[in-house]
């Protein structure tokens, strides 16, 4: 079952669409763009008083979804918060690359296949916006 949203992030619209909300990791599409992505979120906790619960949070991966590709290209705008690799570094499928925010939600940009690091075109703290090239393969 297919579920398409528009979200609105900065001011910016984006036309999402979820093939299947139930999967695990999700396939969405993003203004065109095909990316997969892993949502994790806590064990909740069983509470015996009536203390109301928090509300949960949700960490977002994303990864291009060529699973070839040269580039890694921000899946949205936001603020890069952390880079936890440097040119030359080899790099295993799914291994955390950089940290985004955005609306104060941190998403880490995974790797989508084995490869060695080229370049880095970011710094943290730096802004990006959706599409701009973060990092390089060999």
């Amino acid at each position: 079952m297919k579920q398409r949203l528009k979200i609105i992030v900065n001011e910016k619209p984006y036309d999402v669409e979820v093939d299947d909300p139930n999967a695990s990791p999700l396939a969405v599409t993003v203004n065109g763009k095909q990316y997969t992505v892993t949502v994790e979120t806590p064990e909740s906790k069983i509470e015996t008083n009536s203390t109301p619960k928090p509300v949960a949070t949700r960490k977002v991966s994303a990864v291009a979804a060529d699973p070839m590709a040269k580039k890694i290209k921000a899946p949205m705008p936001g603020t890069i918060l952390d880079i936890s690799v440097k040119p030359g570094d080899n790099v295993a499928h799914g291994q955390q690359l950089c940290a985004l925010e955005a609306m104060k939600m941190k998403s880490a940009i995974r790797s989508p296949h084995d490869g060695v690091i080229a370049t880095v075109n970011v710094q943290s703290g730096q802004s990006v916006a959706h599409g701009d090239v973060l990092m390089t393969f060999a």
